[in-house]
């Protein structure tokens, strides 16, 4: 069985996620190499770069595939194109890295977890709070 080797960023990555319709996946590299690759499962080459300001904690593609949410160390939700790259929004800063993230299912907005020890959900549109949970005496990871 042929094994492919997805080779591109400079330094680790800390988080990967398969798209909804299972052809690519894409990763999120952290310290010293904040960009988010776009990968053909296929071939193994990356389809797309989207160059991250961040260590990207967690990424997810929206339910239709259109969109990837990336959670980040500055504490920001960001969201891009997937097939242009774009940086199409920025959620409101939470107090402290971001750890994990996900899309609802309807694509209308995306939760987050992190060092703050809240539960956040945001508009995946508008980019404002809709709602915090907090609970947690630790962080959301």
């Amino acid at each position: 069985e042929e094994i492919i080797a997805y080779r591109g960023h400079r330094r680790f990555v800390r988080s990967i996620a398969w798209s909804p319709d299972g052809r690519s996946i894409v990763s999120g590299g952290d310290f010293g190499d904040s960009s988010i690759h776009v990968w053909d499962v296929a071939t193994g080459q990356v389809v797309s770069i989207h160059d991250g300001q961040y260590r990207n904690f967690a990424v997810s593609w929206s339910p239709d595939g259109s969109r990837i949410a990336a959670g980040n160390f500055d504490g920001t939700v960001q969201v891009w194109e997937a097939s242009s790259g774009h940086n199409t929004l920025v959620c409101d800063r939470q107090a402290g890295p971001v750890y994990t993230l996900d899309w609802s299912p309807d694509g209308r907005s995306i939760v987050s977890g992190g060092q703050d020890a809240l539960v956040t959900v945001w508009d995946a549109t508008t980019g404002s709070t809709l709602c915090a949970y907090d609970g947690h005496h630790g962080p959301v990871k």
